[in-house]
């Protein structure tokens, strides 16, 4: 009897020790593989959500320091700049800005604003053309915000222009200092090439790192020579006079002039002409990159009529690059506002396409409706 007892009450503990089946084993395993594979979806979907916003956090980071550049550049534009601009070789603006050529056989005006509407095509845009802006105005740290004063031009080489000025100035100038050259009757963008601190003597000669100095050779008739060459007895145009008894003649003033650009690669950048002080004449044009993936920056100017437009010189016809193009038209502009749209890092996780960034800002005027003579 006792023996069957313990037989029975071993049975039992057989029965109490028995495991899981199979079929409980796999379906705990199955449960454990869908609760584990949504806490990892979910997890996913919040680093992706986290890495897209960090983008366009990014992106939008950078557009805003970019429209505060261009903001500022932009409020500075006019300062100290004579408000009809000054002259420049003849194609210049077509070159340096990628404007239509405006078919006259003169000289081109660089004015405080340079604007280019739908010039530039990048890869991220596609065909869609997107505009340019530059601005110049004058460095009033140079000088202790005084011009130089030059009494005579003194040229010995028909390719160069080289002025006289009083002694001790000359130390203040730079090669590849950038200037406009004032004078009673008209005004000329020149870049500095040498100068001479014993004979107080700066040089302006044809071929600097921007193209635009002009070469002195010419008659009066001559469109294609320098305006401040010495005018000979009897000549009143396309010259400039000097009087060495009162040290009167051409007025040196530093300027800045800086453009904004969308470049093919479809990166937004800043450029930088002349002023480089130390550099080669190689590194007188520099680019500053500050937003990549830009599709389109476009602007729209307000006038001091109320007028709204794309482009405020291309006068009556609304054709740009035609006769009747109105230069000075840019010192009318009280507002600039500005669009930019941007294909960000960050991808949509339905259509992993680029997400589309856009950004506007309107910025006011404070110096082009005032003159500086």
């Amino acid at each position: 009897m006792k023996i069957t007892k313990d037989l029975e009450k071993m049975k039992k503990v057989k029965i109490n020790q028995a495991g899981f089946s199979l079929i409980e084993v796999v379906f705990s395993m199955m449960i454990f593989l869908m609760i584990t594979g949504t806490i990892y979806g979910l997890l996913e979907i919040g680093r992706t959500d986290r890495n897209a916003a960090s983008n366009r956090s990014d992106t939008l980071k950078n557009a805003r320091a970019s429209m505060y550049l261009i903001s500022r550049d932009l409020m500075n534009a006019g300062l100290g700049f004579h408000k009809s601009g000054g002259f420049v070789p003849n194609g210049f603006l077509q070159n340096k800005m990628d404007t239509p050529n405006d078919n006259n056989p003169s000289r081109d005006l660089l004015t405080s604003v340079c604007l280019g509407n739908d010039v530039n095509t990048n890869i991220i845009g596609g065909s869609v053309g997107t505009d340019s802006i530059a601005f110049a105005y004058r460095n009033l740290e140079f000088n202790n915000n005084a011009a130089i004063q030059t009494i005579d031009e003194i040229s010995t080489n028909q390719n160069q222009i080289t002025l006289k000025t009083t002694p001790g100035l000359v130390s203040l100038v730079n090669t590849h200092d950038l200037f406009i050259a004032e004078t009673d009757t008209t005004q000329v963008m020149l870049m500095v090439t040498a100068k001479d601190n014993a004979s107080n003597t700066i040089t302006f000669a044809f071929g600097d790192p921007l193209g635009i100095n002009q070469v002195r050779s010419g008659g009066a008739t001559d469109k294609f020579n320098s305006l401040l060459r010495k005018c000979n007895t009897g000549e009143t145009e396309n010259c400039t006079s000097y009087n060495t008894t009162l040290k009167i003649g051409a007025r040196l003033k530093k300027i800045s002039w800086i453009k904004y650009k969308i470049d093919e690669n479809g990166t937004l950048v800043r450029v930088l002409y002349g002023n480089n002080t130390g550099a080669s004449a190689a590194n007188q044009i520099q680019t500053q990159s500050l937003i990549y993936g830009v599709k389109n920056m476009q602007f729209i100017y307000v006038l001091n009529n109320g007028t709204v437009t794309d482009d405020p010189v291309k006068g009556p016809d609304g054709i740009r690059g035609t006769t009747d193009d109105l230069p000075s038209d840019v010192n009318l502009i009280r507002q600039v506002s500005i669009d930019l749209t941007i294909a960000a890092e960050s991808r949509d996780a339905r259509t992993n396409n680029k997400e589309i960034v856009s950004l506007n800002s309107t910025f006011s005027t404070r110096n082009l409706q005032y003159d500086d003579r």
